[in-house]
């Protein structure tokens, strides 16, 4: 069976080429004190299934907020109905309505009495 050993060694030095000098050193036998050495040895079945289990984890969470995201109800649900838009009474802005005058007096009525109410509101708050 085949095993994954760490080896974790902590020195005092005083920058990263002493570190590196002082492990070589312990590591080869001539530094017995002064450095601290953890290991850890699990075999290597177990280690790949702890990234294959992370891993899918992983790609179930990223798949789930992917998928929640793009199953929003839409506000619109007549939109997807084929045919929904198909009749549609005459519109009053149409080119026979343009040209009366009193459809225009009309809307300029409704545009001013929008935007006095507009103002009346604002100036309540």
């Amino acid at each position: 069976m085949k095993y994954r050993t760490k080896i974790e060694i902590i020195t005092e030095a005083e920058d990263k080429n002493e570190a590196v000098d002082l492990v070589g050193e312990y590591l080869s036998g001539n530094v017995i004190t002064g450095i601290d050495m953890k290991c850890s040895t699990t075999p290597v079945q177990a280690y790949r299934k702890k990234v294959m289990t992370i891993a899918l984890l992983g790609i179930v969470f990223v798949g789930t907020v992917f998928f929640s995201a793009n199953i929003r109800p839409s506000y619109n649900s007549a939109h997807h109905i084929i045919g929904s838009n198909a009749v549609q009474p005459p519109l009053k802005t149409s080119i026979m309505e343009k040209h009366n005058s009193e459809f225009k007096k009309q809307w300029e009525a409704e545009q001013t009495r929008g935007a006095l109410n507009s103002i009346k509101n604002n100036s309540a708050r």
